[in-house]
């Protein structure tokens, strides 16, 4: 198989036919797609619980996008790390170290840390489930995109991917550019995550304002990845610019020299919203500083269209994201074995 997430016949066939019978009476929307499983509190039909998970080398980060993704604020977090038999303390370590940092930039209480050390892993792995407690009523108005809505994208698309990839980038790349056109390149902290726009959106759930009924966080894919499984199995599809997904024009070039797609690499930090107030919402998503477009809107067909200056073709099935173990891509890349995008984009 790929690496990364599953491809999605694969997952249709073996994961979510398999466990499609199984109901929880404790759940909030049963069978309801979410980035996230929402439970009732028993005794408080007022709240919920929230809970998303999330494996890779940003687990943690991505996690907390899902439960904002779900219209809650992240609040603890369980984390476990499977290491290499080669890995000494030193660098369990700094490993955990950086991870205590990086909860502490996003707010986020570690209540639990597991670490297994496993024979056949090359590089440290991590899982991380993040909890939060919702409200009900807000969260039971995400019924999914309707035709007609606008398709709204907030955050950079790609810009985790590059920032994943760039400790790998070959020389040659390094010398193409200067160095603080890498430095923007490379993009900062908050480019990752969705807190901001997820915010706004909630602010707008609670005021009843901008009749938003989705919220989807992007990551491995791909923004192209993230609008595929907004439409899929719902009956509906989209016709979106592509030229209006928010891009930082430094990685994008940055990532073309590495021959890398910003649309299919992770876009951990973009949120998808369904909208029926687009003017509103974007114009208080922007005054949070940040990059926010209507990429397009949703149409009662399944068809998925990308307008690309009036270049237009149907979305293809999510592909595998290059940005997953750049490294390895780079090795095969030597016997022409990188995909390139026959798009042009």
């Amino acid at each position: 198989m790929r690496l990364g997430c599953l491809a999605a016949g694969p997952r249709l066939r073996a994961v979510d036919k398999v466990f499609s019978k199984q109901a929880d009476e404790h759940a909030v929307f049963p069978g309801k797609r979410l980035d996230g499983a929402v439970l009732e509190i028993p005794g408080d039909p007022r709240h919920c619980l929230v809970e998303a998970t999330a494996t890779g080398p940003e687990a943690l980060a991505q996690a907390c996008c899902r439960v904002y993704a779900c219209g809650a604020c992240p609040e603890s977090a369980q984390i476990t790390i499977f290491l290499p038999q080669e890995t000494d303390e030193p660098q369990l370590k700094r490993y955990t170290g950086n991870l205590a940092g990086r909860a502490g930039a996003l707010h986020v209480n570690v209540t639990d840390v597991n670490v297994q050390v496993r024979a056949g892993l090359t590089n440290v792995l991590t899982t991380a489930t993040v909890t939060a407690i919702g409200d009900t009523a807000y969260i039971r108005g995400f019924t999914g995109p309707r035709p007609g809505q606008a398709l709204i994208a907030a955050g950079f698309s790609g810009q985790a991917g590059v920032r994943l990839c760039f400790p790998f980038f070959p020389e040659e790349v390094r010398r193409h550019f200067r160095k603080d056109y890498l430095v923007r390149a490379f993009g900062q902290e908050n480019d990752v995550s969705v807190s901001a726009a997820a915010g706004v959106c909630r602010k707008a759930l609670e005021s009843g304002d901008a009749g938003i009924s989705c919220l989807h966080a992007a990551g491995e894919g791909g923004i192209f990845a993230a609008l595929w499984d907004l439409a899929a199995g719902r009956n509906i599809g989209f016709t979106v610019d592509v030229h209006k997904i928010p891009v930082r024009q430094e990685a994008l070039e940055v990532a073309q020299a590495a021959g890398l797609n910003l649309y299919e690499i992770n876009a951990q930090g973009c949120l998808l919203i369904a909208a029926d107030d687009a003017d509103g919402l974007l114009h208080a998503i922007r005054e949070k500083g940040v990059p926010a477009e209507q990429l397009g809107s949703f149409t009662d067909t399944r068809d998925k269209i990308l307008n690309n200056r009036g270049k237009v073709r149907f979305l293809d099935k999510p592909q595998e994201d290059l940005s997953v173990d750049f490294r390895y891509r780079l090795k095969g890349a030597e016997h022409g074995t990188q995909r390139t995008d026959s798009q042009g984009y």
